[in-house]
């Protein structure tokens, strides 16, 4: 149960951050609000975009391994694909939302969680006007504790007000926003040539899938295949890509997506 202290703590500060002229500081008295429910270390606040890449609002960078999310890692990201993919909003752990064993995996951690080391994350994504989502997420080191359902509760409860905050924040930051499509271009061009060499055409199809999270349960009715049909195409392709899951090959294609950026700049 929330102690009373901490609700009028989470009443206060929220008050405070709809009153804040400054985005920045309406923002980091968001922060203090959602740390008056529920423990993190680390508060993003990010708005997706249709056919344009995400923006991150506060803190304006979210590096990761010395890129940024908006590089080309949200492309995989769990939580983006279930609103992109799937149209799914609400509140949600990782570890129900995420593909498989993706957050356990060594590539994922190594890479998405270079800088805490593994990582829990708990996060909600709101739907906004003109094809836009809110989406805030909350993550704490996994020795820390992991987030319970009641964590999940908790946020799911303040979604609402947090909702109408971030509405009322991107109708002041949108009109200075990079549109981002040229960006976005570049990334749907490396994520579509991804595999197209070393993979036959039904096996391109799965791997893509794959990268988006569905399993063969989900890519046989897709393909109009079985899932036994599936499962033996996923087996050629871990094979040919030199990895044995699902994580992995999510991770692989990260490291591939970094490499090019890298190469050719964004």
């Amino acid at each position: 149960m929330l102690k009373h202290e901490n609700f009028r703590d989470w009443n206060l500060l929220l008050g405070k951050a709809f009153c804040a002229s400054d985005p920045k500081e309406a923002f980091e008295t968001a922060v203090e609000a959602i740390r008056a429910l529920t423990d993190c270390e680390s508060c993003y606040f990010i708005f997706f975009r249709k056919d344009q890449t995400p923006v991150i609002a506060h803190p304006q960078s979210l590096p990761l391994d010395g890129q940024l999310y908006t590089d080309g890692p949200y492309l995989i990201d769990p939580f983006y694909l279930a609103w992109t993919d799937k149209g799914k909003t609400g509140t949600f752990l990782l570890r129900d939302i995420a593909p498989g064993h993706l957050p356990s995996s060594k590539r994922y951690r190594d890479y998405l969680s270079s800088m805490y080391g593994p990582v829990d994350e708990l996060a909600t994504t709101i739907a906004l006007p003109d094809q836009a989502a809110a989406h805030i997420s909350l993550s704490r080191r996994i020795e820390v504790g992991r987030y319970s359902k009641k964590d999940l509760a908790l946020l799911e409860a303040a979604a609402p007000l947090l909702g109408s905050l971030m509405a009322q924040l991107w109708e002041k930051l949108q009109v200075s926003v990079d549109p981002g499509q040229q960006q976005m271009s570049r990334h749907l061009e490396f994520y579509a040539s991804f595999g197209r060499d070393v993979l036959t055409e039904r096996e391109y199809d799965v791997a893509h899938l794959l990268l988006k999270g569905y399993n063969a349960a989900e890519i046989g009715p897709i393909l109009s295949i079985s899932t036994g049909t599936a499962r033996n195409h996923m087996k050629q392709i871990y094979g040919k890509f030199e990895v044995s899951s699902q994580a992995e090959l999510a991770g692989l294609f990260i490291e591939q997506l970094m490499a090019e950026i890298d190469g050719v700049g964004v």
